[in-house]
């Protein structure tokens, strides 16, 4: 965690401009770097690649990685402590001196999430997105798993099987912002769980998970100030029905039968963070099983 302030020359899409605010660094990657805009409330994304990724956030800053020496985000914020933005250059200060770095930025932009019916597209085979989804099971490790969090997720498809809403309610509220990372397992788990719950209640119209959705948005709303500012925020996207690219691509491809964007997609995925990708895809197979099971 980096708690580094600074401010930031970025593009605003709804200004029209260009401007200046204060960031603080709230994760850093290998290609990716995240900053938290704490007067909007939102996540910047600053991101080395030579074409266009699937990213999480929707507000993006976009690096050519051919014009950028250095091997990846650590060789820089690992040495260097203080950072500020001189028109295309980031200078990074030392206890001998400075570095000035210059990226070419071919793009600063906000993307647009996909909603669920960009996805779907009045599409009613949940069955079959999910026959098709189950091609990812041999990616995704429970190993990688803290244990308790297995417990909890396995504890929570119990109660959404057997329609225990009170208990559902007080399970979430025990484990919100259990486990590793900048977004904690147990968070990314009830993203998943919540794009299998809207994504079944739109293709089944089911009444009855309809209400499961509700409570368990409701409930995590209720708990989100015991996680992470950053899992809030991406909660918060996901709970609003907005999808980053990698994962309505996922789906569409699912829909598809597209084995090779099924596999393209869950690799992607599978690169988010230390456990988040992983723990996401293991959260969407086990949430899809139920549903599939239960409530088809």
């Amino acid at each position: 965690m980096y708690e580094l302030n600074f401010f930031v020359d970025y593009y605003d899409r709804e200004l029209n401009s260009f401007g200046k605010e204060s960031f603080e660094i709230i994760s850093v990657h290998k290609r990716c770097i995240n900053f938290l805009n704490k007067r909007k409330q939102k996540v910047i994304s600053l991101i080395l690649s030579d074409e266009i990724p699937y990213i999480f956030s929707p507000y993006s800053i976009i690096m050519d990685k051919q014009k950028y020496k250095g091997e990846n985000f650590y060789d820089i914020f690992s040495i260097h402590k203080k950072f500020y933005w001189q028109g295309k250059s980031l200078v990074c200060f030392n206890i001998s001196g400075f570095t000035k770095i210059n990226f070419d930025f071919r793009y600063a932009e906000q993307y647009k999430l996909d909603s669920y019916s960009d996805i779907l597209h009045n599409s009613r085979n949940f069955e079959g997105l999910y026959e098709n989804i189950l091609v990812i099971k041999r990616l995704v490790s429970t190993n990688k798993i803290t244990p308790e969090v297995l417990s909890g997720i396995d504890t929570t498809l119990v109660c959404i099987k057997k329609q225990k809403l009170c208990q559902l309610r007080k399970h979430i509220n025990e484990n919100i912002g259990l486990g590793r990372g900048s977004t904690p397992e147990f968070d990314d788990f009830l993203c998943a769980l919540v794009v299998s719950l809207e994504l079944f209640a739109r293709m089944v119209n089911n009444s009855q998970v309809k209400k499961l959705l509700d409570i368990v948005k409701l409930a995590s709303y209720s708990y989100m100030n015991r996680t992470t500012m950053l899992s809030r925020i991406f909660m918060s996207y996901i709970f609003d029905g907005r999808l980053p690219k990698k994962l309505s691509q996922l789906f569409i491809s699912g829909l598809n039968r597209d084995k090779e964007g099924i596999l393209r997609c869950t690799k992607i995925i599978l690169n988010d963070g230390e456990t988040s990708g992983n723990v996401f895809l293991y959260g969407i197979l086990k949430s899809m099983e139920v549903l599939n099971e239960k409530y088809s």
